[in-house]
C-alpha cells in the first residue's frame, strides 16, 4: 500500500538527518511519523483498521496524496489543503492533521490550525513541535494565556537551548502585545533641497491673450531652494481587552519646513487626533477624528541662526508681522476599514469628511469642505516584509468659492519592503485628475481649469544602533494644467538623521 509507502519513505529520511544534524531532538522510529512530529505506531494502526474496511480505497487516497503534497512542498498550501481535508474525511493520520494544520497556518485559518494541533496532542502530548506551532496559532489569535501554557510546558521539557530561546522571545512578544498601554516616538531632523519652492510655472512671463503678457515676480515662478525640515509624530494606544476588541489611540504630527532663502514660503503643521478601534479576527476598524493647525510664510531675510532655527521649529507665532501667520484650521475625520480575506489579502476602505477656515479674511474663498474615499486591496507576502497596494479615490473640495472648487479622482500603487538588514523601502506612484468648478480668476482664462498631476516618491531607511535611522527621500511632481499659470514641476530630495523610541 504505497500511503504506508510514503510513511515509511518520509520516516527513514527524516529519521536519519535528525540522528546526524540534531541527536538531542531525534527519537526512535517506533515514536516519530512520516512529518518528524507525529504518532508512527498509532498511525500505522489506524492505517491497519481503514484497510481492512475499505480494501483497494488506500491507492485512490495515496494519488490524493501524493498531489497534495507536490502542492505543499511548493508552498501551495491554499490548493493542497482541500485535498489533505478530503483524505482526512477517510482517514486521519497524525501526519494529515499535521499537514493539515500547518497548510491552514499558512493561509490564515487559525482555528482549523487549532483543532488539528489539539487533535494531534489528544492522541500524543510529548508532540513539544506540535505545542509550539498551537502556541504560535495562539499568540496570532490574541489567546495570550493559552499561548503562554503551552510555552511553559515545552520549557519544562528541557528542550535544547537554541529552543529555550525562541519560547523565551515568543514569551516577551506575548507580554508587549498583553500590555494594555503602548506608545512610541518616531522624531527626524533633516536637510533637503527643493527644486521649486513656490510651485511656480517655469517661465516668468505668461501668455494672457491677445498679444498681452503678465509678469510674475521673481519669487512667483520657478526657483529653487535648501532649507530644513522636521518631523515629530507619537502615539499612544489603550487596550480595552487583550489583543482584539475595542481600543482608543491617540496620535500627533508635527511637520516645520523651513527654506533659507525664499521665507515667504516656509510651512508648519501640527494634527492631533484621537478615536476608538476596534480589532477583530479579519478586520481593522479606525474612527479617529482630529484638529489640525497650518502656519505659512515668513517676512524674514537672510539666513537663520542656529538660535532662530530652534525657536521657529518649536514655537508658533500667530498674526505676526515678522513670522509666518496662522494659515488655518481644520477639523476632520476619518473612518477606515481593513478586512483580511487571509494573512496574504487584504481589501482597506477609507473616508475622509474635513472643514477648514482659512484665518485672514482675504482668504476666506478657500474656506472649504472636503469628501474623500478611497478603496483599494493590500498584499502582504514574506511576514509582511514585502507590503504591495492598490488604491482609487474620489475627492469633492466644495469651497467658498467656484474657482477653488472642484472634484479629483486619483489612483496609486505603493510598494514596501524591509530586509534582514533593518533596511526599509517604500516607492508609490500617484496620479489624479481635477477638474475645476469654475475658470481661474486670472481674466485672460475663459474655460473651466483641469489639472492633471502625476507624483512619485521614493524613500530609503536603515536603522542602527537601537534607536537611530537615517533616511533619504525623493519626490517628484509634475502638474499639467490648461492654465499655463498653474503648469509645473517639482523635486526634493531630503536627507534626515532620527531616533525613535
Amino acid at each position: 500500500m504505497k500511503l504506508k509507502g510514503y510513511a515509511f519513505i518520509l520516516l527513514v529520511c527524516i529519521t536519519f538527518i535528525l540522528l546526524i544534524l540534531s541527536p538531542h531532538e531525534a527519537r526512535s522510529a517506533s515514536d516519530e511519523s512520516a512529518t518528524g512530529v507525529g504518532n508512527a505506531q498509532k498511525d500505522q494502526e489506524t492505517l491497519e483498521k481503514f484497510s481492512q474496511k475499505a480494501p483497494g480505497k488506500i491507492d485512490e487516497l495515496d494519488s490524493k496524496l501524493a498531489d497534495a503534497l507536490i502542492l505543499y512542498y511548493d508552498g501551495k498550501y491554499g490548493q493542497a489543503l482541500p485535498i489533505f481535508n478530503e483524505i482526512a474525511s477517510e482517514v486521519e493520520t497524525t501526519d494529515i492533521m499535521w499537514w493539515i494544520g500547518t497548510s491552514a497556518m499558512n493561509t490564515g485559518d487559525l482555528n482549523l490550525a487549532v483543532r488539528k494541533y489539539q487533535q494531534m496532542l489528544a492522541v500524543d502530548p510529548k508532540l513539544y513541535r506540535v505545542r509550539l506551532e498551537l502556541a504560535t496559532a495562539y499568540f496570532q489569535l490574541g489567546r495570550y494565556q493559552e499561548a503562554r501554557q503551552e510555552l511553559e510546558t515545552v520549557k519544562a521539557s528541557n528542550p535544547p537551548d537554541e529552543v529555550k530561546a525562541n519560547i523565551d522571545r515568543l514569551l516577551a512578544a506575548i507580554e508587549d502585545a498583553a500590555r494594555k498601554l503602548t506608545w512610541n516616538v518616531r522624531f527626524s531632523q533633516g536637510i533637503l533641497w527643493d527644486s521649486n519652492v513656490s510651485a511656480g510655472p517655469d517661465n516668468r512671463i505668461i501668455n494672457a491673450g491677445g498679444g498681452s503678457t503678465f509678469t510674475l515676480n521673481a519669487a512667483s515662478a520657478k526657483v529653487g531652494d535648501t532649507g530644513y525640515a522636521t518631523n515629530l509624530s507619537a502615539n499612544v494606544l489603550y487596550k480595552f481587552g487583550e489583543q482584539q476588541g475595542p481600543m482608543w489611540n491617540t496620535s500627533l504630527d508635527y511637520y516645520n519646513l523651513l527654506y533659507n532663502q525664499y521665507a515667504q514660503y516656509d510651512y508648519s503643521m501640527i494634527d492631533m487626533a484621537t478615536g476608538p478601534w476596534w480589532v477583530g479576527r479579519d478586520f481593522i476598524l479606525k474612527v479617529p477624528f482630529g484638529y489640525m493647525i497650518q502656519y505659512y510664510g515668513d517676512d524674514r531675510q537672510g539666513y537663520l541662526t542656529p538660535g532662530e532655527w530652534l525657536n521657529k521649529v518649536f514655537t508658533f507665532n500667530q498674526n505676526s508681522t515678522s513670522d509666518g501667520h496662522q494659515l488655518s484650521n481644520i477639523t476632520h475625520i476619518d473612518p477606515s476599514l481593513e478586512y483580511f480575506f487571509n494573512k496574504y489579502l487584504s481589501l482597506k476602505g477609507a473616508f475622509t469628511y474635513s472643514s477648514e477656515v482659512y484665518t485672514r479674511d482675504s482668504n476666506n474663498g478657500f474656506n472649504n469642505q472636503t469628501r474623500r474615499l478611497e478603496v483599494g486591496p493590500n498584499i502582504y507576502l514574506f511576514n509582511r516584509q514585502h507590503i504591495f497596494s492598490i488604491t482609487g479615490g474620489l475627492e469633492a473640495v466644495e469651497a467658498h468659492d467656484d474657482t477653488n472648487t472642484y472634484d479629483n479622482r486619483y489612483y496609486a500603487v505603493s510598494y514596501f519592503m524591509r530586509f534582514p538588514t533593518r533596511t526599509e523601502v517604500f516607492l508609490k506612484f500617484q496620479q489624479s485628475f481635477r477638474n475645476y468648478k469654475d475658470k481661474p480668476v486670472q481674466w485672460w482664462y475663459t474655460e473651466d481649469r483641469k489639472d492633471q498631476r502625476t507624483a512619485f516618491s521614493a524613500v530609503l531607511s536603515q536603522s542602527f544602533f537601537k534607536n537611530f535611522f537615517a533616511s533619504v527621500a525623493y519626490n517628484y511632481i509634475d502638474n499639467n494644467s490648461n492654465a499655463d499659470l498653474y503648469t509645473f514641476d517639482k523635486q526634493t530630495y531630503t536627507f534626515s538623521i532620527g531616533v525613535y523610541f
